[in-house]
């Protein structure tokens, strides 16, 4: 896993600071396959349209927008999650190619699907 994603800054709330402001870093693992990397981001509380995916500089950047609206008629009585959205920087590898990242999303879970870059075949060269 080391050689795939290193997260690179520890992005845990405090209580310093507002609500409004939180990003906090989701639950997340890396499987390593055959062809490449396959990830699971947790992001309770997110929609698909609320989820975005940036790739930089051979990081991907993943933030999401967590909705705590609830009906009206409910009334809370306990909550053991803490409010903010969701803010996530993998840092990926040069064995990864980034055009072939794909991603899906279903029930609060991203799934990301990462696949190795080919490797570089030896080859004879002519001395013209």
């Amino acid at each position: 896993m080391s050689e795939l994603v290193k997260q690179s800054t520890d992005n845990t709330p405090t209580t310093s600071e507002p609500t409004a402001t939180r990003k906090l870093r989701p639950w997340y693992r890396v499987d390593k396959k055959e062809q490449g990397y396959t990830a699971e981001v947790y992001l309770p509380g997110v929609t698909k349209d609320s989820v975005t995916l940036h790739y930089e500089e051979d990081a991907l950047l993943i933030d999401a927008v967590r909705s705590d609206s609830v009906p009206e008629s409910w009334k809370l009585i306990r909550s053991e999650s803490c409010p903010g959205d969701f803010s996530l920087k993998l840092h990926l590898g040069e064995q990864i190619d980034h055009e072939k990242i794909e991603a899906s999303f279903e029930n609060g879970v991203l799934k990301l699907d990462f696949a190795k870059r080919a490797k570089a075949t030896p080859k004879q060269i002519a001395i013209s």
